[in-house]
């Protein structure tokens, strides 16, 4: 850091490490000016909104609500100057909802609307995507779209028409499969058709025909390789497309003999096998819920009736003796419900759940030994595992959708709502309780 002149060409990563460094020992400080001595020197780098995003969360650690804001509005400034294709979808939401919510503190209401109205229609599908549409709909006291039943469908010659005619045959054939209920026939038969990166039209074609197959993660990577201004003119409701339900008896029936919110389940089966019963991840973990298989015969071995049926204990037995069990959905979601209500029991917050369910018991204790989980933002912005940081963003996203494609507006968002501010929610209430008093 201190050879800038030396060794120019290592500078700029060696400056930025050093901040990351510092920052995980505490020293906040420091931390932030060298954060900020890198954006000054290197505007250029592309590590810039990175180095911002930390110096976010470091003046919101410190209380210091300017210097947060401005780092927040250097962020926005930049990504304004891109065209909406190229823009950072990983820190721009982040910035765009810091600026609402430090506005709000404010007191300056407007321009938190502004950002989080901005935020809730540029990004609606991301983690701070959800926060943004929750604070906005909290700080205006209404909903502001209603999901719409299913998928909205294009006609059958709107679908098909930008397919070269040995596509459409395939199509075709597909269409008549799945009419026929015949849905791992059809999945064959889209497959046979290749990816069309630079035709929106097919490439949203071909995701809801793989979504109408159930083959939900095609569907899901199809539909997000959308560019993002063609995906801006869409239906908000054509997003389910990435939010799929399946085993949804199995996971009801088993979240609400324990009381875990269904769609809590839902969240994480989503995120950690795309409702794919076979999936299998390099380090052993099966099924929908990726449960490994010592804690699926922890789980096995301690739940008992009335949670498990006399006639389906045969499940419980075949998962403690054969790993590959976890492969039937039945089994993998009893088993998992019963794990996540576990960590319900102990941790309380469902925050917290996941930073255990994704890293282990061990580090959830560590980082809350730590970390100050006050302000749950700033506790999972400072998760210092970055693959169980974004764990945790994406399945509170899940959550938030799954609540409201599912459940519709009037869906309680209790945990939702507690990660935003707390005066925000308070006053929230308190005007809803009134309008409901002058009825």
């Amino acid at each position: 850091v201190e050879s800038e002149k030396k060794y120019p060409e290592v500078h700029a990563d060696a400056l930025f490490t050093y901040a990351r460094i510092i920052e995980n020992e505490g020293n906040f400080a420091e931390a932030e000016q060298k954060f900020k001595d890198f954006v000054q020197m290197y505007p250029k780098d592309a590590k810039v909104n990175e180095a911002l995003s930390e110096t976010i969360i470091i003046a919101a650690i410190q209380k210091e609500t300017d210097e947060a804001l401005n780092a927040a509005l250097n962020l926005i400034q930049i990504e304004n100057r891109k065209p909406s294709n190229d823009r950072d979808t990983a820190t721009l939401p982040m910035a765009l909802y810091w600026a609402g919510k430090t506005y709000y503190e404010k007191g300056e209401k407007k321009r938190a609307e502004f950002f989080w109205q901005r935020l809730s229609q540029e990004f609606y599908s991301t983690f701070y995507g959800a926060l943004g549409q929750l604070a906005l709909e909290k700080l205006n006291n209404k909903v502001y779209f209603l999901p719409p039943t299913q998928v909205p469908m294009f006609s059958r010659a709107e679908m098909l028409k930008d397919f070269p005619k040995p596509d459409r045959a395939i199509l075709e054939r597909a269409e008549t499969l799945l009419v026929g209920g015949l849905k791992t026939e059809a999945n064959c038969e889209i497959n046979e058709i290749a990816a069309s990166s630079g035709n929106d039209h097919r490439l949203l074609a071909k995701a809801i025909f793989q979504y109408a197959s159930n083959d939900w993660l095609a569907a899901v990577k199809s539909y997000q390789n959308l560019s993002k201004s063609y995906r801006a003119t869409l239906p908000k409701g054509m997003e389910r497309i990435l939010f799929p339900r399946s085993y949804a008896n199995f996971v009801d029936h088993y979240a609400k003999k324990l009381g875990v919110d269904p769609h809590f389940a839902n969240a994480i089966i989503r995120q950690e096998s795309v409702f794919n019963p076979k999936a299998q991840s390099p380090v052993g973990a099966r099924g929908l819920m990726q449960m490994m298989p010592a804690t699926a015969r922890m789980e096995a071995r301690s739940a008992e009736s009335p949670y498990v049926d006399a006639d389906k204990r045969g499940l419980v037995a075949g998962a403690l003796s054969d790993e590959r069990n976890l492969s039937d959905p039945e089994t993998n979601v009893m088993l998992g419900v019963h794990h996540v209500n576990r960590l319900l029991q102990k941790y309380k917050h469902p925050v917290f759940v996941l930073t255990s369910y994704n890293a282990n018991p061990r580090a959830t204790e560590r980082w809350l030994a730590n970390i100050d989980s006050s302000d749950l933002i700033l506790f999972i912005e400072r998760i210092p595992y970055k693959e169980t940081r974004s764990y945790v963003k994406l399945v509170m996203r899940n959550y938030f959708y799954y609540k409201r494609w599912y459940e519709g507006p009037n869906s309680n968002m209790a945990l939702m709502e507690s990660l935003l501010p707390s005066r925000l929610v308070a006053e929230s209430k308190k005007n809803a309780e009134m309008q409901t008093s002058m009825r």
